[in-house]
């Protein structure tokens, strides 16, 4: 998987590329490339196709990821604390251990999602798709809104 390095740009925009090699049984290889506006210290990576990336541990807290697309990614272990993903796609992301609080997922795509052990305090999922997401050992507490399909 490619390995977005977002800690540590400097403000401004940056053009990141990178490549997916993909396996047997997953999309067959290919390139993507966007562009990331980082305003100190927050990270604008609406619209940005981020799928299948490698982004755990990554410290996204505050981070604009309006409908982008990070169906596929690793975002296990990452600090996505009032990030706004908005309408984002998350379809078989690993957000496992992640921080989701306060962070606004209105509308996004959380389909089989790994979601265990991540923090959901006053994350706001109105809307939002669980169908068939990982909640085992999930903290959420305050939560604003009413998904749909929410695992039982």
């Amino acid at each position: 998987m490619a390995r977005l390095q977002v800690a540590g740009l400097a403000t401004g925009s940056h053009s990141i590329s990178a490549f997916y090699a993909g396996d047997a049984s997953d999309q067959p290889a290919s390139s993507q490339s966007t562009t990331v506006t980082v305003a100190a210290p927050v990270a604008e990576l609406n619209d940005a196709n981020l799928s299948g990336m490698n982004l755990s541990g990554y410290d996204l807290a505050g981070a604009d990821l309006t409908i982008a697309n990070l169906s596929g990614a690793d975002l296990s272990g990452a600090d996505l604390a009032n990030a706004n993903q908005t309408g984002a796609n998350l379809t078989k992301a690993n957000l496992s251990g992640a921080n989701l609080s306060g962070a606004n997922l209105t509308l996004a795509k959380l389909n089989f999602a790994n979601l265990s052990g991540a923090k959901l305090i006053f994350t706001n999922l109105t809307g939002a798709n669980l169908k068939g997401a990982n909640l085992k050992g999930a903290v959420l507490f305050g939560i604003v809104g009413t998904p749909r399909n929410l695992p039982k």
